[in-house]
């Protein structure tokens, strides 16, 4: 804070917050399920932790944040290394390491069948209900709980070890001539996750992945493949890796 004042003038004064946060793990963010020792690779400056619920495809576990892609929380670029980044859909086609690809909603419908053991549903372009839980991990940020309590919303297990964490979603608005979006404004975080499918819908949209705090399902949504921003979760072939 900060207060001013001069001989015959009213005093003023301004106050600003802020919030300190530290990259790594167990450090900022903690309760995510990884461990050091996970499997894991280097991309750009950040580790990318995966897990492979489906046997075919690896996961990441953690929130893609590959520059000079999207955007930071609140432009932060000290928060991308800890909530992710949040990217167009077209972004996110180019975002993902060499190797690694947005996973079309084909392979999260998969993913979901396998860890709630309903093998025969259709779950393609539509809601996966009552597995939420199992995707979401109780972690928390500078020890403030992030996915807020909701008894309608079930236990969270992270039985997938995907480690969904609530991250919300930006509207970007115009981009800049430097590829930042100066004008972003980001929503839903603690209350919402969001992320891309590769899956292309009609007139400009996109698919993508969300879950509400107070529900137990996994929904499916459409947004604007230029102006919406949401995380990225990539996968890659587990048949195409040297053992």
């Amino acid at each position: 804070s900060c207060t001013a004042f001069a001989k015959g003038y009213t005093s003023s004064y301004s106050s600003a917050y802020v919030t300190v946060v530290k990259p790594g793990l167990d450090e900022t963010l903690t309760g995510t399920g990884i461990k050091a020792g996970d499997p894991s690779i280097t991309a750009g400056n950040n580790k990318y932790y995966y897990t492979n619920p489906t046997s075919e495809l690896d996961w990441m576990r953690n929130n893609l944040a590959v520059e000079p892609y999207g955007a930071p929380y609140e432009n932060a670029k000290a928060t991308s290394y800890i909530l992710g980044r949040y990217y167009s859909y077209e972004e996110a086609l180019q975002a993902c390491p060499e190797g690694w690809r947005l996973p079309t909603d084909q392979e999260w419908s998969e993913m979901a069948k396998i860890i709630s053991g309903t093998d025969t549903a259709d779950y393609l372009h539509k809601n996966i209900p009552g597995i939420a839980g199992k995707v979401k991990t109780n972690a928390y940020f500078n020890e403030q709980k992030m996915w807020e309590y909701w008894p309608s919303a079930g236990k969270i297990t992270n039985d997938s070890r995907l480690g969904i964490i609530p991250t919300g979603y930006s509207n970007f608005e115009e981009m800049a001539a430097d590829g930042s979006y100066p004008h972003a404004v980001f929503s839903g975080v603690f209350k919402y996750s969001a992320h891309w499918t590769a899956d292309l819908a009609e007139d400009g949209l996109a698919y993508y992945r969300y879950i509400n705090c107070k529900l137990p399902d996994i929904f499916i949504g459409k947004a604007d493949a230029k102006t919406f921003g949401a995380s990225v979760r990539c996968v890659r072939n587990t048949t195409n890796q040297t053992l």
